[in-house]
């Protein structure tokens, strides 16, 4: 089970608290910056993947915006 699975089953049916969504938004990114370079040599699946991540983090974004009043997160590692 990877990060974002581990995440989102130990917080299903719970409150997406900011700890929480920061965390699964910090990992998104790092899983889109690391398929992103191997899109063009593995094609179609790494495409759907990283279609997905932009998904979940512009749901997480939208979240933290709405519910905490979080607007353009940067991470600084």
């Amino acid at each position: 089970m990877n990060t974002l699975e581990q995440t989102y089953t130990h917080y299903k049916g719970r409150d997406f608290s900011t700890d929480a969504a920061l965390n699964t938004l910090r990992e998104t990114r790092k899983h889109k910056q690391m398929l992103a370079p191997k899109e063009q040599q593995l094609g179609v699946m790494v495409t759907d993947t990283l279609e997905v991540l932009d998904t979940v983090e512009q749901l997480i974004e939208r979240h933290l915006e709405r519910k905490h009043h979080l607007k353009e997160l940067f991470f600084v590692d």
